[in-house]
């Protein structure tokens, strides 16, 4: 039995009709990742949900609850259901039809269909409503009513008649008007001695083809009703695959992997045209998948042509001619008297013409014009006659189904890796993870993986991995049998490479120099040169695409395999223009980021961050170029340019990585690009996880280098300077106090939106609350008119704050998700990830945990590379305080032991914040297990570190777990004392807590409500000092003012 089922109803039984069918979609395709577009595709339609990632990440963690953690896996891109192809039905299903359809043994066969059709237990995917059932449940009784037939046609050559009749009539039934099932039935029932009701069963099929389609019954239908009327039936069965015709078809010693998608695709290409080509870059499989879809044609006599060896302008005919084993007298002793003697070409259609026959021609693409002739000619005169083709380009006729053949699915490439690597090493076991990087680094091609498989005979998988940066030497000595060009990874592009004029050469060897897919504008500014104009580099990239040497997007982009980029790579340092090329790249580069850094400003700003997302990996690399030359100027102007992208995006990470690199490079650079770089990276540097410390004397170097800088060339960040100085310095009064100076001059609205931003932080850090409530309602005005996305989502970020500690808690969670939709739009993924642990607080305030554990559980779902970012460890706090106040003290203590050593106990790494809050979080599980001295510890600790940072609403917040500490310990007056003295701290109470609202109702139950008000009002009534005191002490020491 099968672990997962859709052929009938789904199994394993989940519950909720969603999550069945988010089952079900996985299972189609299992150990493949699915793409989440996709996946809500196929589970909402066209009507998803407004938030459709978290509400999809909702069902696959109801579903990981009911299968087990590790049944459905995470990627970047989607979700995978972590089951062999076997272990699933229909899959299994498919991969036996494929086996008996591949044998020529008719008792085999038979065997192999009866174990198929056993695995069905009614109709597939019973009982589901969901939008991509439909097209499912299609091509699965599609694949059902062929093997039927098939079965059907094979029990009929072994006179076993009677045994398939019953599932023929069944078909027959369901499917009335399927004349190939008809015509088996009709011949089943005549071989069964049931001539008059075979007669009857045809005339009434016939009859209803006439009144419903108005169509005579098929050649095939009809044969079957001539052969009854003569007794012929055995005749017209369809007769076995002989083993001779396919005598010209390759025999493979290895297994066939992966690609069942792509045989199908071929398979019902085949079946359904006369003239297919297989198009794909060499190495990617495009003979073996052929060859495998041509031995699946049923009925057909398979023949395989091989041109590789023929050179260019050479004989194709005679290629064709000596490769089907024919001599030319034995063409002419066939050839009938109307075939003129002296034209091979009609001596060959006449061999051709007759029986249903497949014709493979192997390797097109240095002999297009000679194929395409001559295929056409066979075609025109042979109608029984198909040709599977395989090039590197079409062939370009009329007609023709042109199949692209993608690299190897990521699961299929580790499976390939696999199994040949244990072929030559049997019992050798590789790590998925490390096999995973390897094959991508290969682009999935077979032919590199099988290369690489081979070289595991003597070397590990780690040394391999190591080695991949010269694939060229390290991939070759191949199989000794093949041709030479496809014996080494070299030679498979050597021959491509041959194949092209010098203006083409010239333009793949300087993609080259680019990271990702590239535009045409972009393409057109690198590749143009002496010898290419830049207004044909369009057509020669379309060109190359059609090559298979470039793989075109929907985008307009064209995009480089690994292998062939490296290779290119090494023809363009061999010509000596390898500097020009990336010079010219970092000045396209340059250019289109200083054209559009300051449209971030403006209510552009979303197209402005698309295209340089879209240009990053580009834009990051013409960093490299830069630093690489030794052109300081170009590095510093560059990362200037992308500093307010990181900010936006909240890459503090990367943004402090790269303006470090770029300051680094030694050389001249223009001032004011040196200021915004140097300001940035010190913000960037102080919010990044890794807590690293501005060097000394910064602070002086920005200040004399704006200073340098003339009015008109200033950047309206250098307005925010002094602000920013101070905020990294955790100075609030002086971030107070540089924004209210910059305020007073005549600024830009987007430099007064910006300042009155930045002033709402401080002042909610410094507690002045008045001041924070000013300063932001200004900021949210000026962003609102200025329709700066980003500055109107941070000042909705924190009017839902405010209204939550006020207790508008609707209204927070509305404003907290209106936000969350203008971060999501501009994929600023950081501040969104907080934005969505302000939601599920707002969720879990209002009484709905489960719901707030989803959206926490989502957060850490997206950050799932990075489990120790600060977002992922806000979202760990939360759970912590959702599992400790439902009293899972484990579950607690469980999900912090992974934080351990990084964030909390005073580690030196990170923000000091987060240190703070994780120091709480380990106070509170100390104090759940009983453990007062530890808690006790780790509370002086966190109120240290948060002393330390000078963040009044972090130790606000300190405040309230340390209420929650002292109300455990029996007594409520102190806890509601903490609780009050959070709100001095504060500046102002805060009714959007879940925890403060839950010490609250327990001492009410305990005291009374005017008890517990008068001892909150104590705390309340406490200078920050002391306030901050009566934290620290639990509410013990004698009060005063």
């Amino acid at each position: 039995m099968t672990a997962y089922a859709v052929l009938g109803p789904v199994r394993p039984e989940v519950p909720g009709p969603r999550v069945r069918a988010l089952l079900a979609r996985l299972a189609l395709d299992p150990g493949r990742v699915v793409a989440r577009e996709a996946l809500v595709d196929a589970l909402w339609g066209e009507e998803p949900p407004g938030d459709s990632a978290n509400a999809l990440q909702t069902l696959v963690s109801r579903l990981r609850r009911t299968l087990g953690a590790g049944a459905v896996t995470s990627h970047p891109a989607g979700y995978a259901l972590a089951a062999a192809p076997d272990e699933v039905d229909a899959v299994r299903f498919e991969r036996l039809v494929q086996r008996a359809g591949a044998t020529s043994d008719d008792a085999d066969a038979r065997r192999t269909y009866a174990e198929a059709l056993a695995l069905w237990s009614g109709p597939p995917l019973a009982g589901l409503d969901a939008p991509f059932v439909d097209e499912a449940v299609r091509r699965l009784e599609d694949l059902r009513a062929r093997a039927v037939e098939a079965d059907a046609a094979h029990a009929l050559r072994l006179g076993q008649a009677g045994e398939v009749l019953p599932a023929l009539q069944a078909l027959c039934a369901e499917r009335p008007l399927r004349e190939s099932a008809q015509a088996l039935l009709v011949e089943a029932l005549a071989a069964g001695g049931r001539q008059s009701e075979a007669l009857a069963t045809y005339e009434e099929i016939r009859r209803r083809l006439a009144d419903e389609l108005g169509v005579d019954p098929s050649p095939r239908l009809a044969a079957a009703h001539l052969a009854v009327l003569r007794g012929e039936v055995a005749a017209v069965a369809p007769p076995a695959v002989p083993a001779s015709p396919r005598r010209h078809l390759r025999t493979y010693l290895t297994s066939f992997v992966g690609r069942e998608d792509a045989l199908r695709d071929v398979a019902a290409a085949v079946a359904g045209s006369r003239l297919v080509t297989v198009l794909g870059p060499g190495g990617m499989g495009k003979t073996r998948l052929s060859v495998e879809a041509a031995a699946r044609h049923p009925g057909s006599r398979v023949r395989m042509v091989e041109l590789a060896s023929v050179a260019p302008g050479g004989d194709v005919l005679g290629a064709v001619i000596a490769a089907l084993g024919l001599r030319e007298t034995a063409l002419i002793e066939r050839a009938g008297p109307s075939t003129e003697a002296g034209d091979p070409v009609a001596r060959l259609v006449e061999h051709l013409d007759g029986a249903e026959s497949v014709l493979i021609v192997d390797n097109c693409e240095h002999l297009t014009a000679g194929a395409a002739q001559l295929v056409a000619e066979l075609l025109a005169h042979c109608p029984g006659l198909r040709v599977l083709a395989t090039s590197r380009e079409p062939l370009g006729l009329t007609g023709e189904v042109v199949v692209p053949l993608a690299p190897l699915e990521p699961a299929a490439a580790v499976e390939l890796l696999v199994e040949r690597a244990r072929a030559v090493r049997p019992g050798i076991e590789l790590d998925p993870e490390l096999a995973s990087r390897v094959c991508q680094r290969l682009d999935a091609m077979p032919l590199a993986i099988e290369l690489a498989a081979a070289r595991l005979r003597g070397m590990s998988l780690e040394q391999l991995a190591q080695r991949l940066d010269d694939r060229f030497r390290l991939l070759r000595a191949g199989d000794p049998t093949v041709a030479e060009r496809h014996r080494t990874l070299r030679g498979v592009i050597d021959w491509s490479w041959d194949l092209l004029e010098p203006p083409a050469r010239r333009v793949l060897a300087r993609l080259s120099v680019f990271a990702a897919p590239v535009s045409l504008e972009a393409a057109a500014h690198v590749c143009a040169g002496e010898d290419v104009d830049a207004a044909d580099v369009p057509d020669l990239l379309a060109e190359l695409a059609e090559q298979s040497l470039l793989v075109p997007g929907a985008d307009g982009r064209y995009g480089v395999l690994e292998t062939v980029r490296e290779y290119a790579a090494g023809r363009l340092a061999e010509s000596g223009e390898l500097a020009d090329a990336r010079a010219a790249h970092l000045a396209h580069h340059l250019a289109f980021a200083e054209a559009e850094e300051p449209r971030l400003r403006t209510s552009a700003q979303r197209d402005a961050l698309a295209r340089l997302r879209g240009e990053r990996d580009e834009l990051l690399l013409a960093l490299r170029h830069a630093e690489e030359a030794g052109d300081a100027g170009s590095a510093v102007r560059l990362a200037a340019a992308m500093a307010w992208m990181w900010t936006l995006l909240g890459a503090h990470t990367e943004a402090t990585r790269e303006l470090a690199r770029a300051l680094g490079v030694p050389g001249e650079s223009p001032p004011g690009a040196r200021a915004v770089a140097l300001g940035l990276w010190a913000v960037s540097s102080s919010a990044a996880t890794q807590g690293d410390t501005p060097r000394e004397g910064w602070v002086e170097e920005v200040r004399q280098l704006a200073a340098r800088v003339p009015e008109p060339e200033r950047s309206p960040l250098l307005t925010l300077t002094e602000a920013m100085l101070a905020m990294v310095e955790d100075d609030n009064a002086g971030v107070l106090r540089a924004t209210t100076e910059a305020l007073e001059r005549d600024l830009g609205d987007w430099e007064r939106a910006a300042l009155h931003l930045m002033q709402s932080f401080s002042a909610e850090n410094s507690g002045d609350v008045a001041t924070q409530r000013r300063a932001l309602a200004l900021a949210h005005e000026e962003f609102e008119r200025l329709g700066d996305t980003w500055g109107r989502a941070m000042t909705m970020s924190l009017l839902a704050s405010q209204a939550a500690r006020e207790g508008r808690l609707g209204e927070a969670l509305e404003q907290s998700k209106a936000g969350l939709h203008l971060l999501d739009e501009l994929h600023a993924d950081d501040d969104a990830a907080f934005l969505r642990v302000r939601v599920a607080t707002l969720l879990a305030a209002q009484g709905d945990a489960e719901q707030a554990r989803r959206w926490l559980e989502g957060v850490l779902e997206r950050g799932a590379s990075d489990l120790d970012g600060p977002s992922a460890l806000v979202a760990t706090h939360m759970l912590v305080e959702l599992d400790l106040l439902d009293g899972d003290v484990a579950g607690a203590e469980r999900r912090l032991r992974g934080t351990r050593g990084r964030y909390v106990h005073g580690a030196p790494g990170g923000p000091a914040q987060l240190r703070a809050l994780m120091s709480g979080a380990e106070a509170l599980v100390a104090a759940a297990r009983g453990d007062g001295e530890a808690a006790d510890r780790l509370m002086a600790e966190a109120l240290e570190t948060g002393e330390a940072a000078r963040d009044m609403p972090v130790l606000a917040d300190l405040a309230v777990l340390r209420a929650s500490i002292v109300l455990d310990r029996g007594a409520p007056r102190d806890a509601m004392r903490v609780l009050g003295a959070g709100a001095a701290v504060r500046g102002t109470g805060d009714l959007g807590s879940l925890r403060a609202i839950r010490v609250r109702e327990a001492a009410t139950g305990l005291l009374g409500a005017d008890a517990v008000e008068a001892a909150y009002a104590e705390g309340a009534a406490l200078d920050r000092a002391s306030a901050l005191e009566l934290v620290r002490s639990g509410g013990a020491q004698a009060l005063r003012r």
